[in-house]
C-alpha cells in the first residue's frame, strides 16, 4: 500500500492520474500561504476531496492533484474548486 513521505515528493504513480492547477504570479509568490504550515491546507483539502495527493511544485509552478481513479474526472473539478474556494479566501 501506497503511503506519502512528510515533505518530499512521493507521488502515488500506480492506478493514479495526475492533474496540473496552473497559479497566477501573485499566487505563487504567496504559496506559503496556500499551502498552509506543514501543509495543513494541502493535507485537508486532500483529505476532504478524496484525492490521494496534492503537491506545489516548484520546478513547473503547478499544484499536481493526484486522483485514484482516472475515470472519475468529477474528483478532479471538486479538488480544483476546493483550491479555487481557499485561494479567494486568501487574496479577497
Amino acid at each position: 500500500m501506497w503511503h506519502p513521505i512528510t515533505n518530499v515528493y512521493s507521488p502515488p504513480t500506480y492506478n493514479h492520474s495526475c492533474y496540473v492547477f496552473a497559479l497566477y504570479d501573485h499566487e505563487i509568490q504567496n504559496i506559503g500561504k496556500i499551502i498552509g504550515k506543514e501543509g495543513m491546507h494541502f493535507k485537508n483539502i486532500t483529505h476532504l476531496s478524496g484525492s490521494s495527493y496534492i503537491w506545489f511544485n516548484q520546478y513547473t509552478n503547478y499544484i499536481e492533484i493526484w486522483i485514484p481513479n482516472p475515470h472519475h474526472i468529477d474528483q478532479v473539478y471538486i479538488v480544483f474548486n476546493m483550491l479555487i474556494c481557499h485561494i479567494d479566501k486568501i487574496f479577497n
